[in-house]
């Protein structure tokens, strides 16, 4: 909680420095060469690629829900998830069952702290089953839905995604089809990452 709190308050600054900042397309962020551009879209859309079994992707939930708390008007955020590893597509079935059940905001974070500080094991159906039972989603319900055609035909159109926006990474961003940022082209730096991300999404609102 002490180390959130110094990194809200050391990202207070950052509105002071970011409207004379330029960042560099190939060092402080990437074009997406084959992407089927956004361009002109109102609004904005950014769009973050992730797993629930991502260690990197757990630690950059501080810095995405400060940024969605202070984002720019007119910005519609929207969460991919990827199956790079075994057990990832559990996870990717997991997110878009709570996104039926309209419940991933709530459940989103429970997910990330049951595997990543209760070191609870979920990759497999049984464990995704049990975590869903304690959320009050009985066994029936969980089964119907996790073994559904519109759960893994949205998992098939999420991975299809990955190639077009060049994802090899996670977590990444995606700003408007145009332009990828992870926590690598920023050296780690969180406070920079907002404001090359809120950079892009002004040179879009722009064009």
């Amino acid at each position: 909680m002490f180390k959130r709190l110094i990194f809200v308050v050391l990202l207070c600054w950052i509105g002071v420095s970011a409207a004379s900042e330029t960042f560099e397309a190939g060092k402080d962020y990437e074009v997406i060469s084959n992407a089927k551009s956004a361009k002109n879209s109102s609004p904005v859309r950014v769009v973050e690629f992730f797993s629930y079994g991502c260690p990197a992707c757990f630690s950059f939930e501080s810095t995405l829900e400060y940024w969605l708390k202070t984002k720019p008007a007119k910005v519609q955020f929207a969460r991919v998830p990827v199956v790079f590893h075994e057990g990832w597509e559990n996870y990717a079935k997991a997110y878009y069952m709570m996104k039926t059940l309209n419940r991933e905001q709530t459940l989103s974070p429970k997910m990330f702290s049951a595997i990543h500080e209760q070191n609870q094991s979920l990759a497999d159906q049984s464990g995704l089953a049990q975590f869903f039972k304690q959320q009050g989603v009985n066994s029936a319900e969980f089964e119907k839905l996790f073994n559904s055609e519109k759960i893994n035909a949205d998992v098939a159109h999420a991975q299809s995604s990955l190639d077009t926006y060049q994802i090899d990474s996670v977590p990444t961003v995606v700003v408007n089809g145009t332009y990828k940022l992870n926590m690598s082209m920023v050296h780690g730096d969180r406070s920079k990452f907002i404001q090359v991300l809120n950079y892009l999404i002004k040179k879009e609102q722009a064009s």
